[in-house]
């Protein structure tokens, strides 16, 4: 029966260990997330220091390695080919240079004006983001497009409003944790 197991482990190749890293860094970020919150609720200098270099240097390493982990795993679900080395770049490239320093603003623009973490600011927060996300979504697609050569104005037709509904289903609870 250990035999077996260890064949079906080696058949699935890296993908768990990345799944598994993957998993990981979310909790981390997650627990980083919640600890900020008590830390702004406490303190008025909290939206400030997360306004420094480090911070955004910090934000757009962990996503932009986020979303290379991201994108490899996807890779590895939606095709039998393990990586496209192009397609991950692509992607840390966004996340990394555009996505990070655009979330990293938004969430101390929030913080700022829903100081707190009790259940209203938190909600507050949660349903800015929903109504935030086409922006988001707009750069990331249509930057996304423009490194591919593809049109801007039919990926973003093709994918804002689709990823926008699905992403209003699933992020505002994460958000809410």
């Amino acid at each position: 029966a250990s035999e077996a197991r260890r064949v079906q482990e080696a058949d699935r190749g890296p993908m768990p260990a990345a799944v598994l890293l993957l998993g990981r860094l979310q909790r981390q970020v997650l627990a980083r997330a919640r600890c900020c919150a008590r830390d702004f609720s406490t303190s008025t200098s909290g939206v400030t220091s997360m306004l420094t270099f480090t911070s955004y240097l910090r934000s757009m390493s962990v996503i932009a390695i986020s979303y290379m982990i991201g994108d490899t795993v996807c890779q590895h679900i939606e095709t039998s080919a393990w990586h496209n080395p192009r397609r991950t770049a692509e992607f840390a490239l966004v996340g990394g240079l555009l996505m990070a320093p655009m979330s990293h603003t938004l969430e101390a623009g929030l913080e700022h004006v829903f100081p707190g973490a009790s259940l209203r600011p938190i909600a507050a927060k949660v349903i800015s983001r929903i109504f935030v996300a086409p922006v988001f979504l707009c750069a990331s697609f249509g930057s996304i497009a423009v490194l591919r050569g593809e049109p801007v104005g039919a990926a973003l037709r093709a994918k804002v409003l689709p990823a926008w509904q699905m992403g209003s289903m699933f992020w505002p609870t994460v958000s809410a944790l």
